[in-house]
């Protein structure tokens, strides 16, 4: 199965994939606004965005169990 993060600009009727960076499973989401979201997942996965998407950035984490949700409080 190919995980993969995609990003709609029209309400859901058109998808595009996202280049994140990892081929790990990706389990959760958490979107502070449209341009912050942060993604987790297998092996302490931990992708950021702050521009919407348009690239991501992996996280360090020393865990490497799976991480299955996430929630960011701001």
């Amino acid at each position: 199965m190919d995980w993969k993060i995609l990003k709609t600009t029209d309400g859901g009727t058109n998808w595009l994939p996202q280049t994140s960076g990892t081929t790990n499973q990706l389990y959760s989401v958490s979107i502070t606004d449209s341009e912050n979201i942060t993604v987790v997942g297998r092996e302490a996965t931990i992708l950021r965005t702050t521009n919407g998407g348009t690239s991501w950035s992996s996280q360090s984490f020393i865990n490497t169990a799976p991480l299955n949700d996430i929630s960011v409080k701001i």
